[in-house]
């Protein structure tokens, strides 16, 4: 699992079709996505009060995600337990 909390992984999308049309490498596009191609993974964006957390690891997290009829994607209720 990956959380973040900002809007997302990848830079400016103007910024990574600079670096393809320079060097036609089409890693330089979206790479968060590319980065489940060899490992499946879950992204989370947007997170919020991650210093109330008080640790980078060593804890569990759940995320209770709100269904969406016909959606890829959505927000979730995101959870952190961290033992004392």
């Amino acid at each position: 699992m990956i959380g973040i909390d900002a809007f997302g992984f990848d830079r400016p999308f103007a910024a990574m079709a600079e670096d393809f049309r320079r060097t036609g490498d089409g890693r330089f596009h979206l790479a968060g996505p590319f980065a489940g191609i060899t490992r499946s993974y879950c992204q989370i964006e947007k997170l919020a009060h991650l210093e109330q957390i008080g640790r980078s690891h060593g804890f569990k997290v759940a995320a209770f995600p709100v269904k969406i009829r016909r959606a890829s994607a959505g927000f979730a209720r995101v959870v952190a337990f961290v033992d004392e």
